[in-house]
């Protein structure tokens, strides 16, 4: 995949999300080529500003492999724990996803990825992102804008029962040069509200945080990726910093 295409296959991942923050990196998707193995690995920390025991410290590795050029599979795992390196957790993840149109400026992504933890949580994310490019190239500047669902289980007071949050992005990258890009995005979501011990209590609105992102190339086929996040407090919550590093390894399908 070329070192200035801000499309990287880990946005798929977003049901690792296990509070790395490696998974809210200010990127977007595309499929990988046709036989390309795609290898990414990503350290982060997040809840600078938060009492230790808040914060939480991680790693994600992904493979992911194209199967056509419109199509590719990824497989992945998490490992995070707080401030303390206590209460460690990890998760498995694994999903399809591909290109159902590209056109010059625009081409739409779907998804869907299953991720299991290691309490027995298990979660299904279904989701689109949508790109517009001012040119075709990326050389310029764009906009693209990501929604997902997570579906997971809950084990509440009167039982299990199901709950559907609705994950948005929306985000922008400007090419400073070949091979170099800055991107800043936004997210939140609609979390469910509903448990079986408190019916009706609705769906509501959470504000994530904003990412600010620089992208390199290293080689042809190594890229480093960087992120800042800062997620927006509410409700008198303290304000908090998070810090990521990745490294994403494109390995082609050969002469």
């Amino acid at each position: 995949m070329p070192a200035n295409d801000p499309r990287r296959l880990l946005m798929l991942a977003t049901a690792l999300a296990v509070g790395t923050g490696a998974a809210l990196a200010a990127d977007t998707t595309e499929p990988v080529d046709r036989g390309a193995t795609d290898f990414e690995m990503y350290l982060g920390k997040d809840g600078f500003g938060l009492a230790t025991a808040e914060r939480s410290v991680g790693s994600e590795m992904l493979l992911g492999y194209g199967i056509t050029d419109r199509v590719s599979a990824f497989v992945g795992a998490a490992l995070s724990a707080d401030g303390h390196f206590l209460n460690s957790e990890s998760e498995m993840a694994f999903g399809l996803f591909g290109t159902a149109f590209d056109t010059r400026s625009l081409d739409l992504d779907l998804s869907v990825a299953f991720t299991g933890a290691d309490g027995g949580g298990f979660t299904a994310n279904p989701s689109l992102e949508l790109n517009w490019d001012a040119s075709p190239e990326l050389d310029h500047w764009g906009l693209y804008t990501r929604a997902g669902l997570a579906i997971s289980g809950r084990d509440g007071s009167e039982g299990p029962s199901r709950t559907t949050d609705m994950e948005l992005a929306i985000g922008t990258y400007w090419t400073l040069a070949a091979g170099r890009q800055l991107l800043l995005e936004f997210d939140g979501a609609f979390v469910d509200g509903h448990d079986a011990s408190a019916p009706g209590a609705g769906r509501a609105w959470e504000t994530g945080g904003i990412a600010l992102g620089f992208n390199a190339a290293v080689t042809e086929t190594l890229e480093m990726i960087n992120q800042v996040y800062r997620g927006l407090p509410a409700d008198g919550e303290a304000a908090s910093f998070g810090v990521m590093v990745g490294f994403v390894a494109t390995l082609p399908t050969g002469p």
